[in-house]
């Protein structure tokens, strides 16, 4: 079960979450997929345009005992005329 898996990978499944982003992807679904990674033990990093809090809300409800990892960007427009000039 699943705490055979933690004991056997000497870790606890979670999902790292990045966010920041505008548009629109299914979030429900592609949460149901990183639930399945962390159930397994394994560490999932979902760097998802998700830009409504109920969509990243309902991702963490499904995520129990604190799997859920969540990782805001914010990039403004002056960073990204800077990266501009460097490449």
């Amino acid at each position: 079960g699943k705490l055979d898996r933690r004991r056997l990978l000497n870790q606890k499944g979670c999902v790292v979450w990045i966010t920041g982003l505008s548009g629109s992807v299914d979030l429900i679904h592609s949460g149901e997929v990183a639930k399945l990674f962390a159930d397994a033990g394994l560490i999932c990093i979902a760097s998802l345009i998700s830009p409504h809090r109920k969509d990243h809300d309902a991702c963490r409800a499904m995520l129990t005992d604190g799997n859920f990892i969540e990782v805001r960007l914010f990039l403004s427009s002056l960073l990204l005329d800077l990266l501009e000039k460097w490449t």
